[in-house]
């Protein structure tokens, strides 16, 4: 701030030379060399008597086409010693005029555009500058002296730097219908003017690239500027300004200040999301134009709006008092309501990156808030309130650490959720720890205490299992196919590893388990389960007098198996009715042994051995069958096998290919293949129909 009032003191008389650099040029009717060292001395004199400074140009010309005065090489000296930097010097100055242009205080320009330059300030420790004083100011006399009346339809000020104190800043300023008119009162010893313009704009580092309209009514004096009225505006925003800086070393200012600001207009591209509605600021600017300057005041805002990819926050409202130092804002006493909730604390951002915010959150609904992350409406519904810490960079949300002791009470919905986080966590190091944390609803309950960077202990409980969906849903997964009829599932383990790529591992076991028209009486397992595999160990399954055990692994694909997917298993089974899973083979009979599988789920690998009893195979009863099977690359084999129906004692082997997908039941039912039966000779005396015929003969019989 002090460097732009410095500088636009310096400019106001650099504007001066430039008018009445502008004048003779209109009347430069001759390319003779005389007429144009007169109009070059001429220009000189006219502005260091204007000015007060010593003036140098170059070569000044003029194109009747387009009709624009160019001075080349301009240099404006102040009261600094010789050897040192001059106040002002530009590399060109171009100046489009009007014909009309005759009177020496009234000037109409079409353009003006200054080319490189350079203006140095020095503010002495006594107070002193380098700015010069023209010649009207050291007159005491009482009159209205009309200095400056300008007009440019549109200004250009190209790569300039301007040294204040030794403290170099690039800039460069752009508008349109700029207008200057300042009297000189003698008997105040004062300059007294406006300035306006349309579409301006300072660049310069960490200044806003924005675009406003400004008016501005001033006094200047020796002790400074009065600002009487400054009323800058972008049709978006506005901001008003009244009061005085003090001239001196630094310069202060006792500013009243106001502020309309369009929160969608000015909001900063680094921060994730997009904010809309209107801030009001109402407050004071007051201290040294330098580092040690302070903005204070109350910024109040209602129907603001928040929108990201996970957060949607809609009618708040905000009010806070606002503290601003160089590149420190603070906000104490701060409150944002919405319909959602409420926080109450503070904010702090440093070198307008570096953010803290410390308070409260109260009432927060789950519902609500949780929606935009889940493209849906969230089923939970509880109130969330307790203490929040979060700081971090506001343009890399992975740098954002923080703690929280965050508390829900179940309200009226669809599943009410009670809950305690007691968090802390780091983004940077991927890093989360809870302490006696819990989540209930009515039908579950899941306990939590540990890190997930390394070990979290887990113990959950559930009726329903369709309240982990919600949980799947925020890391964009798929809803469980598995449900409980009447039963009840729980989980004792941990979780390892970061949020990325956890490692989940215990034990499950689960009662009235339903999955694809199935119904399970008992599943338990000791698991191990993460993105790319599944390990699944001493694995009991009940179903009825139906009873398997074994083990099983497979590899996973982001959490799913698919039909290419390659499984690995071995175990037992007992008790398994025929009549339930292959009627069309037998309605009768059980079946138990052991098996070995491999293979995906239409290219399976099968080995194992079968024992059945009582079946029935097309009204033919059969005691007991026993066979070692085999089935690879499509085909069935039966090896070792015997069938035995009552004295008859069958060895069998044989294959059988189904025709079609090996899953699908249908494929069994057509198929090829061949059975040998073998029939070792067995005494005619065991058979019960020989028997009854009393034939008295002795025998054997075989095939």
């Amino acid at each position: 701030m002090r460097r732009f009032i410095n500088f636009l003191r310096a400019s106001f008389w650099v504007v001066i030379a430039l008018v009445i650099i502008a004048i003779p040029a209109l009347y430069f009717t001759s390319q003779s060399k005389w007429f144009r060292s007169a109009i070059h001395n001429r220009a000189i004199a006219e502005i260091e008597k204007a000015t007060g400074g010593k003036a140098e140009m170059g070569a000044i010309t003029f194109d009747w086409r387009s009709q624009v005065a160019t001075v080349k090489s301009f240099v404006l000296h102040g009261t600094e010693p010789a050897g040192v930097a001059p106040l002002f010097t530009a590399e060109s100055i171009e100046i489009g005029l009007r014909a009309d242009t005759a009177v020496r205080t009234s000037v109409r320009l079409t353009s003006l555009v200054i080319r490189k330059p350079q203006v140095r300030i020095e503010v002495r420790a006594d107070g002193t500058n380098n700015l010069p004083t023209p010649p009207a100011a050291k007159r005491n006399k009482a009159l209205l002296e009309e200095v400056l009346d300008l007009a440019v339809r549109r200004f250009d000020v190209n790569d300039g730097v301007l040294d204040f104190n030794n403290q170099k800043t690039p800039w460069s300023m752009h508008g349109d219908k700029l207008e200057i008119r300042f009297v000189y009162e003698a008997a105040q010893r004062r300059y007294t003017g406006t300035l306006s313009s349309r579409q301006f704009q300072v660049i310069a580092p960490g200044a806003p690239k924005l675009l406003f309209n400004a008016d501005v009514n001033l006094d200047v004096d020796s002790k400074g500027v009065q600002i009487r009225s400054a009323v800058f505006d972008d049709g978006q925003s506005s901001a008003t300004a009244q009061g005085r800086l003090i001239a001196g070393s630094p310069w202060t200012a006792q500013l009243e200040i106001t502020g309309n600001l369009n929160v969608a207009a000015l909001w900063p591209p680094k921060i994730p999301g997009k904010g809309s509605g209107k801030l009001l600021f109402k407050g004071t600017l007051n201290g040294e134009l330098s580092e040690n300057f302070k903005i204070a005041g109350a910024v109040t805002g209602t129907n603001l709006k928040y929108d990201s990819d996970q957060i949607a926050i809609h009618g708040a409202i905000i009010r806070s008092n606002l503290e601003l130092q160089k590149d420190h804002l603070q906000l104490t006493g701060l409150t944002l309501s919405s319909p959602d909730g409420e926080f109450a604390g503070k904010l702090d951002l440093a070198d307008w990156k570096q953010l803290a915010v410390d308070g409260e959150v109260k009432e927060i609904t789950l519902r609500s808030v949780m929606a935009r992350r889940l493209k849906g409406e969230l089923p939970w519904s509880g109130l969330a309130s307790g203490p929040i810490r979060i700081s971090g960079l506001v343009d890399a949300s992975n740098s954002w650490k923080g703690d929280a002791e965050i508390s829900v009470v179940p309200t009226n919905g669809p599943t009410p959720v009670d809950a305690f986080l007691d968090m802390e966590f780091d983004l940077a190091r991927n890093w989360l720890r809870f302490t006696g944390s819990y989540i209930s609803t009515p039908s579950s309950r899941l306990d939590f205490d540990g890190e997930l960077n390394r070990v979290m202990k887990v113990h959950g409980v559930s009726t329903d299992l369709s309240d982990i969906n919600p949980v799947l849903a925020l890391f964009d997964k798929e809803p469980l196919t598995v449900e409980l009829a009447e039963g009840k599932a729980e989980f004792q383990g941990t979780v390892q590893g970061d949020l990325a790529s956890p490692v989940v591992s215990g034990n499950v076991e689960a009662t009235g388990v339903q999955f694809e028209g199935n119904t399970y009486d008992q599943v338990r397992s000791a698991i191990t389960v993460q993105a790319n595999a599944l390990k699944l160990t001493n694995a009991q399954v009940t179903m009825g007098k139906t009873q398997v055990s074994g083990n099983l692994s497979m590899p996973l694909n982001d959490w799913k198996a698919t039909q290419a997917t390659v499984l690995t298993a071995s175990g037992t089974f007992s008790g398994v009715e025929i009549g339930k899973w292959l009627p069309e083979l037998s309605k009768t009979g059980t079946v138990s042994g052991t098996a070995d599988f491999s293979g995906t789920r239409n290219r399976p690998l099968l080995k194992g051995v079968v024992d059945a009893v009582g079946l029935n195979l097309s009204g033919q009863a059969i005691d007991k069958l026993h066979a070692e099977v085999d089935f690879r690359e499509g085909k069935l084999q039966l090896l070792n096998s015997s069938w035995q129906v009552g004295p008859l004692n069958l060895a069998i082997k044989g294959n059988y290919e189904p025709k079609g997908p090996v899953v699908e039941a249908a494929s069994w039912k057509n198929g090829s293949g061949m059975v040998e039966f073998t029939y070792p000779p067995t005494p005619l005396s065991q058979w019960q129909q020989y028997r009854d015929l009393k034939l008295g003969i002795e025998g054997r019989l075989g095939w």
